[in-house]
């Protein structure tokens, strides 16, 4: 996300800067976990809490996106594996029902919604069940909101259980960094090599002259500048005597 700083963020208060600033696997935990409650929980609460009907299924929507991010870095490997599995791990509801209803609700919500922003076989979201899932004449139908909560609960497990292991914390920073292992490297080019990416001069602490307190020097000015002072310098050193 690039904010009005021009800063891009893995979490609202997180630049990626700030990430690969970190080798502290507790605190890419912690960016990890600001990043899903802010960016995910947080928006789907946001639709729940009126409880309006046309709110549903966006909220719906997110709470999937939600399953897939943090599956795919808890668990890895391909998609409807992934989701499947941390389903059946996660949620006793959907482990009560199987398999075969997992992998429908695998094709019908989270594959429907991503791929075609609709909900195969006639699947819907509703308020109206007491319960996160149910079939009805053969028709899934999820509360959104009994789900969030559900999600929310697995998610502080993982994320509990590392704070207080350093083998987790380690485990579950490399997981993290392996899925951003493209955005970081992308970012890691482009950083001012002059301020490291923080904006700011380290050593007077005014506006980076270089990246213009962005923390991105695109153009490759600090690098360009010091090739360009090593040319001269040579040359003044090199130069024929008379």
């Amino acid at each position: 996300m690039v904010t009005e700083d021009n800063k891009t963020y893995f979490a609202p208060n997180v630049t990626f800067a700030n990430f690969l600033a970190t080798t502290d696997p507790y605190k890419i935990v912690r960016f990890y976990n600001d990043r899903i409650i802010s960016y995910y929980f947080d928006a789907a609460e946001s639709l729940i809490i009126p409880h309006r009907k046309e709110g549903a299924f966006a909220a719906g929507l997110i709470c999937f996106a939600s399953i897939d991010a943090i599956a795919s870095v808890v668990i890895g490997k391909r998609r409807k594996y992934r989701i499947n599995k941390w389903l059946y791990d996660n949620i006793s509801e959907f482990r009560t029902l199987g398999s075969g209803i997992i992998t429908r609700v695998y094709y019908e919500f989270r594959c429907g919604l991503v791929h075609e922003a609709k909900i195969h076989n006639a699947g819907q979201f509703s308020y109206g069940i007491n319960k996160i899932i149910e079939v009805k004449s053969d028709i899934i139908i999820i509360n959104p909101e009994m789900l969030l909560e559900a999600i929310k609960d697995a998610f502080s497990i993982t994320i509990k259980d590392a704070n207080r292991d350093i083998r987790k914390a380690i485990d579950l920073s490399n997981k993290i960094k392996g899925r951003f292992k493209a955005d970081l490297k992308f970012v890691r080019e482009r950083l001012c090599k002059n301020c490291r990416g923080t904006g700011k001069n380290l050593n007077t602490e005014v506006i980076c002259e270089y990246c213009n307190g962005s923390g991105y020097d695109t153009e490759n000015r600090y690098n360009n500048e010091l090739d360009r002072a090593d040319d001269a310098a040579y040359f003044s050193q090199n130069e024929p005597i008379d």
